[in-house]
C-alpha cells in the first residue's frame, strides 16, 4: 500500500530513506522523497502525515478541504497535511494551521 501511495501520488519523486520507528509498541514509517518531502504511515500502511516545503498534490487532500483553501485562501497552497484523533489538520504555505474533522468540514484555526 505504501508504495502504490507514493507511486500514485509522487510518481516524479524517489525514495531517498525510509525509516522504522516503534514507540508504545505502536509502529510507524517515514519515508523522506527527494523533494524533501516527509511522509508517514501507520503501522497499518495508513498515511497520517504528509509534511512538504512546496505545495502538496491535490490528490492527497481531501476534497472537502481543497475546496474549503481554495475560496477562502485563493493566494495560498497546502505544505503539510496531518491526521490525529479524528482531526485532520494542514498548513498553508504562508503558515496559517487550519483544523478539519474526518469529514473535512472546519472546525478552527489552530494557534
Amino acid at each position: 500500500e505504501i508504495q502504490t501511495f507514493v507511486s500514485v501520488h509522487f510518481p516524479e519523486q524517489i525514495v531517498t530513506r525510509v525509516i522504522q520507528d516503534t514507540e508504545s509498541s505502536v509502529k510507524t514509517y517515514d519515508l523522506y522523497l527527494d523533494n524533501f518531502t516527509k511522509l508517514e504511515f501507520s503501522g497499518k500502511n495508513e498515511i497520517v502525515e504528509i509534511e512538504g516545503q512546496t505545495k502538496l498534490p491535490d490528490s492527497v487532500i481531501p476534497g472537502n478541504i481543497l475546496i474549503y483553501v481554495g475560496l477562502t485562501y485563493p493566494d495560498n497552497y497546502i505544505t503539510s497535511w496531518e491526521l490525529e484523533n479524528n482531526i485532520q489538520q494542514i498548513t498553508l504555505n504562508n503558515g496559517l494551521e487550519i483544523e478539519f474533522n474526518l469529514n473535512g468540514n472546519f472546525l478552527r484555526i489552530d494557534g
